[in-house]
């Protein structure tokens, strides 16, 4: 029988633990302050683990069919440039088109725009007086205004200097994917070979099901983006609204952070049909991007996310809150997988250290996958449909005492 811990070896069990705990915490905050010194390299690193989480896949399946990795990688990088090249050429003109129709409109907008705030001011009983374009253009045209622009400008031009800072380091993103792909089966060794030998299987199982749920969240969070703003061009296409494209394309793009994206579109489409006095229209692109929301969330989504992390919207949201306040835009973007990457590390631990359950059991807990149905569960379901009208049909017609013969017909017809 083991002795129970004296009351000094009790003391001294708490004393490592909250030193170890505070060492943690200031081991994180070292951590979290270097990474903050260093945030000039978040963005090429990021924006090159997309791409190698996108086209690690095709450099794979090369390398199955005895393609070098060099020569895989090259020729990924060739179609994924070949396929943004097209998109361009499709996309670009009707853009500009687009643009160029709406800054011949905007005299029109901005006149309606001041005649229906003149409306509702006059209803409301408020005196208010609405500059309207030659008034506007008058402003524009006197030397302190232009003055004050001038300055503006000055700023807008740190800001334009900023961005192109940010454009050449994301040049350097794909010359650092290109590396990590050629170089992926070596250092995945090398990492390996660090990890102590009795561990090395469950960081090996554990690092799979991270770089499953990262790089199915990478891709499946692309291709929902495209297919959502594809949608959400047609849809505004269909009722007529102009900068259809654009609003779709706008669309799209944010809906690469979560809670974004229809809902942005939807608020951009009703405000371009209001600003074209248009109450039709807005009405009619509230339902279209409704409509878009609901099939990308119950139809889009569940197919192609299949893998996904079980993450509670309060926590997604929260995510999203302390990575724009930390990294701003890039941190919005990266919140979601940063959190999904930590909970898979931190369930894992406490549920296989502390309740005592297998790999599978806790990763069960922390992974949802998504099976969509067979061909014969929806052929099942069609038939149960078909078959409940089929006998609402007949006990309507019995409930009339009149025999019908087009159901007898029918009937023979599907017996044949």
């Amino acid at each position: 029988m083991t002795s129970s811990p004296t009351p000094y070896e009790r003391i001294r069990n708490v004393g490592v633990i909250i030193w170890s705990a505070i060492g943690g915490f200031a081991v994180l905050a070292l951590v979290t302050w270097l990474l903050i010194q260093m945030r000039v390299i978040w963005s090429p690193v990021v924006f090159a683990i997309a791409i190698v989480y996108i086209l690690n896949p095709l450099v794979n399946r090369l390398e199955q069919h005895r393609i070098h990795r060099a020569i895989g990688s090259c020729f990924s990088y060739l179609l994924l440039v070949s396929v943004l090249t097209a998109i361009g050429f499709l996309v670009i003109p009707i853009i500009r088109s687009q643009a160029v129709a709406l800054t011949e409109e905007v005299p029109v907008i901005v006149d309606q725009v001041t005649e229906t705030a003149q409306e509702i001011a006059d209803r409301l009983g408020v005196s208010i007086e609405m500059p309207g374009f030659d008034t506007i253009r008058d402003w524009f045209s006197e030397t302190d205004n232009q003055q004050r622009l001038t300055e503006l400008a000055s700023g807008v031009f740190d800001v334009a200097a900023t961005v192109v800072e940010a454009l050449l380091l994301f040049l350097l993103a794909p010359v650092l994917a290109f590396y990590i792909l050629i170089g992926a089966p070596s250092t995945r060794r090398t990492a390996t070979e660090l990890v102590p030998a009795d561990l090395r299987d469950e960081a090996l199982y554990v690092a799979g099901l991270i770089g499953k749920a990262l790089g199915g969240f990478v891709r499946g969070q692309l291709l929902v983006a495209l297919i959502v703003g594809i949608l959400t061009s047609f849809a505004l296409w269909i009722i007529g609204l102009p900068l259809w494209l654009v609003i779709g394309a706008i669309t799209g793009l944010l809906n690469l952070v979560p809670f974004v994206g229809p809902t942005s579109g939807g608020i951009l489409a009703v405000a371009v049909s209001l600003a074209l006095g248009d109450w039709r229209m807005a009405f009619w692109a509230a339902v279209a991007m409704i409509i878009v929301q609901q099939i990308d969330n119950h139809l889009i989504s569940p197919i192609i996310l299949r893998a996904t992390v079980k993450l509670h919207p309060a926590l997604i949201i929260l995510a999203l809150l302390v990575g724009g306040s930390v990294a701003g835009l890039l941190g919005v973007l990266i919140a979601v997988p940063t959190a999904a990457l930590i909970k898979i590390i931190v369930a894992h631990m406490w549920r296989t250290r502390v309740l005592g359950q297998s790999w599978d059991e806790a990763t069960e807990a922390v992974i949802q996958e998504y099976e969509p149905p067979s061909a014969e569960k929806l052929l099942g379901r069609l038939q149960r449909i078909r078959d409940m009208q089929v006998s609402r049909g007949d006990v309507s017609h019995q409930s009339h005492g009149v025999p019908d013969d087009r159901n007898d017909e029918t009937g023979s017809d599907e017996s044949g």
